[in-house]
């Protein structure tokens, strides 16, 4: 059965920068953010809906982008700038703005 697009949860783009030189690889970033956003908000991390996009990821720059449910688009900002190795930078609702604001410039 399909879904009608006005009751789809609403997602948020969130833009990460890694500022931790032992985190080298995707599969390391992606612990890392979990591992943070389980510890601040336990329970709730189930409901964030968290994914990462894997062709986002941009290791010149160390940058890159994952999707989260809009209701707890701001505690998951909270919960990752807590962390001493990731930082964000940006979100938005809409994926190619994202790209060109923090992707595309650095290149």
């Amino acid at each position: 059965m399909k879904i009608k697009p006005s009751k789809r949860p609403k997602k948020r783009y969130i833009v990460f920068e890694v500022i931790s030189e032992e985190l080298d690889n995707d599969s390391a970033i992606h612990n890392a953010i979990k591992k943070s956003l389980f510890n601040v908000m336990g329970r709730e991390y189930g409901e964030t809906g968290i994914r990462f996009l894997k062709n986002k990821y941009r290791a010149s720059i160390h940058r890159g982008i994952f999707r989260v449910n809009n209701k707890f688009a701001k505690s998951v900002i909270d919960a990752l700038n807590k962390s001493k190795k990731i930082k964000t930078l940006g979100m938005s609702g809409i994926l190619k703005k994202v790209e060109d604001k923090y992707l595309k410039i650095a290149c």
